[in-house]
């Protein structure tokens, strides 16, 4: 029997039938993709400063920072020499999808910057913290990096490509900062010691 001798019952019981499959594999995604968090130390040998000055610099994340092809200060909101707060919408591609998102960034040199992402486009939520805390050895030259990140995406179709491809993204990432620091500051082969790593992937794939 073709299509066209299908009844108008046939083809709505086929439409159903469809609709269902494709609303169950939704549920079940949605269900396995949860939210992926990474959180690492390291020390490094780069001072609280240095590494201060490297990952607030976040007009320039578009020159060092893997997938982000555009990223702009949009507005100040607070500034007094130490700690300070901006907006700024940052533009990611993993070819062929595009996408952008603003966040709100707080700094306080030199012990921190966070970002939170504020428009709820791309995002239920996105949370990045970089901690910079004092050597155990009590040199100034040297710091430990405290690297946060949690996040989850409003689409279940990006949330599941994240959660295949999250640890090697947020490392990538990790990592950039730290190799900007040694382009930036001459330090080529300034050694990175890992201290601990926590991934708490709570999905699956």
């Amino acid at each position: 029997m073709t299509t066209k001798q299908l009844s108008q019952n046939d083809k709505l019981s086929v439409k159903s039938f469809l609709y269902n499959n494709v609303l169950s594999r939704i549920m079940v995604l949605t269900f396995l993709v949860k939210t992926p968090s990474y959180r690492a130390k390291k020390l490094v040998c780069f001072s609280r400063d240095e590494m201060y000055n490297i990952v607030s610099d976040v007009q320039n994340y578009e020159s060092f920072l893997p997938f982000c092809t555009r990223s702009t200060i949009t507005e100040s909101t607070f500034d007094d020499g130490v700690s300070k707060q901006w907006s700024a919408t940052l533009e990611i591609g993993f070819p062929p999808i595009t996408e952008n998102f603003t966040s709100t960034v707080v700094a306080n040199r030199p012990h921190s910057v966070q970002a939170f992402c504020t428009d709820g486009k791309l995002f239920e939520y996105l949370e990045t913290t970089w901690i910079f805390d004092k050597a155990p050895s009590g040199d100034a030259q040297t710091c430990v990096i405290d690297f946060s990140v949690r996040f989850k995406f409003r689409s279940v179709f990006y949330a599941h490509l994240a959660s295949i491809f999250f640890n090697k993204l947020v490392q990538n990432m990790e990592k950039s900062f730290i190799e900007e620091a040694r382009r930036r500051y001459g330090r080529e082969a300034a050694p990175v010691f890992e201290m601990e790593t926590h991934n708490d992937e709570d999905f699956k794939t």
